[in-house]
């Protein structure tokens, strides 16, 4: 039985009349961050503790859910036969690889004064004649139903509270647990390696209030504090096992440290992170406790001190016998030197237990797991299986109970603790959604691409960049494909001609041809709204940005809206109605010029496209509309845009009114659709005022309109701003970095990532070793890992695949 008597808020009442406070504290990114975001990392745990007096606990624990508990998620989602296939191959995943994340809690003790006993006249001569004659223990069996709070002792709880968050702040991102967060704390030791704990207590705890004599007093209820834990513990030499009432066991062996890297280079603290590098690399969930105790500087040179005179004079023992002096007495008396010097700068002494916990639901993956564990602690950390001590580490996970040995504690300055990095994370994507991939060490990675506007209150838009052979054409066809079996409304638009197979997957899905040998018709003047019709106009018609000729294209769109045909021929007439009735030379020139572009613009192969008949239908019936602009004749990158050809302006237009057309589209369905915006090699619409306005506007209206903005292009430098021009790469929530070739292009990756003080050869390298969909991520939280992207269901391969297949 835990001995928890009641819980208030985040507030934890024991048995033997002790309260604690409860925060849960946030993971912070650390994996391929910037040195300086690392140093702050660090840097404000070390100040943090700088700054503390006294004890607390911080519990580093590992949720994990089932693949019960996923896949009846995912089945809440859609019924669709994609999904469907995709939620059978996950199952098959899962046997192996299952999610976890981090639950950081920080337990501190509150003023400790001993509750009020209620004895009444009609059990205490029951009672100590049970007590005398051994039926029970004393103190648990009274405690049981008798225990009474005072309405005082719970303000006292809660003003200590108030104060501890007050310390706590300037060190972590905290909040206050709630009591779900409580319950799952103190049953999660008892089930570690099965499924997670179900909650039990009812929310609020039932209470009964006791007014006598002025004063009042809180009696929770017996049922309260047995339903925690009815579980049998077996304690082996090196393992515990805790049977539960269904028939599971929970194997479970505990490691403490004896020893961490120390001293650490105040202007240096990077490298030794001996709790992150241990819990953020093992593809199994590890948990640890440590118990801190802070104790202020001039108490610390005292004891510090005897501990050198000790140390000095086995030192000079070994020398007088001519014997070579043991390394970890030459270690502890550098660590000591180290220590002095820092405690004569009135800075305080954390000492500190460390525990690390692994689970398993057998006997035989607990050996693999803790074989495993031990190679990678053991680069960090000398590690101590102490036979026979298994309940005593089990209880570590707790403030109160037995508590282990003050020996095992480790003396160290703050920066000690603080480079450790305890609350630092290499996690990466959201909670649920589909699967994603894997990190290189494993983990699963989960992708909602709704959930950064949904939740976080940004935008949804993914960046992806990579060159030929990098998967980014197919990955974008994998998240497209995901949305629309989540019943989303998709336009993409499509360079290479590489969609086509997706019409054989159970959607509806339309194809529009835009190519220069196709049957395509449209009319710019029903793509979108007026300005949208100006700028493909101005696109087609007046590359030099002339003012005058602008008026009269300006006066000929106007002209065209009013009326009853909106198309191509309806501009010509207009124009020409402003050459023969404008008073002006030099507009009635303009006018001619236009008119006559208008006319043989009918006869070329790609501007033909734009003579479609004003028919005002909508395409937006479909579940995915895919529009193929493969063979137009796009500028290349380094030709400015006064000095494009007629059919390279042409064909930029046509990706322009395409791209306008998908927006306007998905904008005027409902917002409680989800509307995905596609657009491989967009580098094209980014190279003109117009198109760069068109991306600007689906970025910034992407959160309202519920709409997800995916943008690829072969070149992460397209996304980097121009002169005077603003950068947007902070309004994309996922950026996707596959493989890339060139110095340039990995340098302009590594700033879209914020990895801004890289090794640039070591990454140029590294991204030219990138293939078909590994690379580095950055998620809509800032955290950044290396993913291989896996398509789930494989079946969908064979849609996506642009890699010619052999005979």
């Amino acid at each position: 039985m835990l001995p928890i008597l009641y819980i208030e808020d985040n507030r934890i009442f024991d048995t033997s009349g002790q309260a604690y406070a409860v925060f849960k504290v946030q993971s912070e990114p650390y994996a391929f961050q910037p040195l300086h975001i690392k140093h702050q990392v660090i840097d404000r745990v070390t100040r943090g503790l700088m700054s503390l007096s006294g004890e607390f606990w911080i519990f580093l624990l590992s949720k994990q859910w089932s693949a019960d508990e996923i896949l009846r998620e995912m089945g809440r989602r859609s019924r669709n036969p994609v999904w469907q296939e995709h939620q059978k191959e996950v199952h098959d995943y899962l046997r192996y690889y299952l999610p976890f994340h981090r639950v950081n809690l920080i337990v501190v003790p509150l003023n400790r004064q001993r509750i009020t006993i209620d004895l009444t006249m009609d059990n205490w001569k029951d009672w100590f004649k049970q007590a005398a004659a051994g039926l029970m223990d004393v103190k648990n069996r009274f405690l049981m139903g008798q225990e009474i709070i005072p309405k005082e002792r719970l303000e006292a709880a809660r003003k200590a509270t108030e104060e501890w968050f007050a310390k706590l702040a300037p060190m972590v991102r905290m909040e206050k647990a709630t009591l779900k967060d409580i319950e799952w704390w103190l049953r999660k030791p008892y089930f570690r390696g099965l499924s997670e704990p179900k909650g039990v207590l009812p929310d609020p705890l039932p209470v009964q209030v006791v007014a006598r004599g002025g004063k009042t007093w809180l009696r929770p209820t017996r049922t309260v504090h047995l339903a925690l834990s009815d579980v049998r513990m077996i304690e082996r030499p090196t393992h515990l096992v805790i049977e539960h009432p269904e028939g599971e066991k929970s194997y479970q062996t505990f490691f403490a440290t004896v020893s961490v890297p120390q001293p650490i280079p105040e202007t240096h603290p990077t490298g030794f992170e001996w709790l992150y590098g241990v819990l953020e690399n093992t593809p199994f969930p590890v948990d640890t406790a440590i118990h801190v105790r802070v104790e202020a500087a001039h108490e610390a040179l005292e004891h510090l001190r005897k501990k050198k005179k000790t140390a000095e004079a086995q030192y000079r023992e070994w020398v007088d016998n001519d014997e070579d002096v043991p390394l970890e007495l030459e270690e502890d008396m550098a660590t000591v030197a180290s220590l002095e010097k820092k405690l004569r700068s009135r800075q305080p002494l954390v000492h500190a237990v460390t525990v690390f916990s692994v689970g398993a639901s057998n006997p035989k993956e607990l050996r693999a797991r803790t074989e495993q564990f031990q190679r990678m602690a053991g680069s960090y950390h000398t590690l101590v299986r102490a036979p026979g001590d298994m309940k005593r580490m089990f209880q570590a996970f707790y403030p109160f109970g037995e508590e282990l040995p003050t020996s095992w504690e480790i003396p160290m300055d703050p920066g000690v603790l603080g480079a450790a990095v305890p609350l630092g994370t290499r996690s990466l994507g959201d909670p649920s959604g589909f699967w994603l991939g894997r990190l290189l060490n494993g983990r699963p990675v989960w992708m909602d691409p709704r959930r950064p506007a949904q939740d976080l209150n940004t935008t949804s838009a993914i960046m992806l960049a990579g060159t030929l052979g990098s998967g980014k054409s197919y990955t974008l066809k994998y998240l497209a494909t995901m949305l629309l079996s989540w019943e989303a409304k998709v336009f993409l638009v499509d360079p290479k001609g590489e969609t086509e197979p997706l019409a054989q997957l159970p959607f509806d899905v339309h194809i529009l041809r835009f190519t220069y040998n196709s049957d395509t018709r449209f009319s710019p003047f029903r793509v979108g709204n007026v300005q949208d019709a100006r700028a493909i106009m101005e696109l087609l018609f007046n590359p030099l940005g002339d003012d005058r000729r602008q008026i009269v294209i300006n006066q000929a769109v106007e002209q065209v809206l009013q009326g009853q045909q909106w198309d191509m021929w309806a501009f010509y007439e207009a124009v020409r109605g402003i050459y023969e009735t404008s008073p002006e030379a030099r507009e009635r020139e303009e006018a001619r010029l236009v008119a006559e572009r208008v006319r043989l613009m009918e006869a070329h192969e790609i501007g033909r496209l734009f003579f479609g008949p004003d028919t005002g239908e909508t395409i937006f019936d479909h579940d995915l509309v895919t529009a193929i602009v493969r063979g137009l004749s796009l500028p290349d990158k380094t030709v400015p845009k006064e000095k494009w050809t007629e059919t390279e302006r042409y064909s930029a237009a046509i990706l322009y009114a395409v791209a306008t057309l998908g927006l306007r589209r998905l904008m005027a369905l409902p917002k409680s659709v989800v509307k995905v915006l596609c657009i491989d090699e967009a580098w094209v619409l980014r190279r003109f005022e117009q198109g760069q306005r068109l991306i600007n506007e689906a970025m910034r209206f992407s959160r309202s309109e519920n709409l997800i903005p995916i943008l690829a292009t072969q070149n992460a430098t397209d996304f980097l701003p121009r002169a005077d021009e603003e950068d947007m790469t902070g309004l994309f929530a996922w950026k996707i970095m596959l493989h890339l070739e060139s110095q340039d292009q990995v340098e302009a990756a590594l700033r879209i990532l914020g990895m801004t003080d890289e090794d640039l050869r070591h990454w140029t390298k590294r991204f030219a070793e990138y293939r078909n969909g590994r690379g580095l991520v950055r998620d809509p939280e800032g955290r950044i890992g290396e993913l291989q992207i896996e398509v789930l269901p494989r079946v969908l391969d064979q849609f996506f695949s642009s890699t010619p297949k052999s005979e």
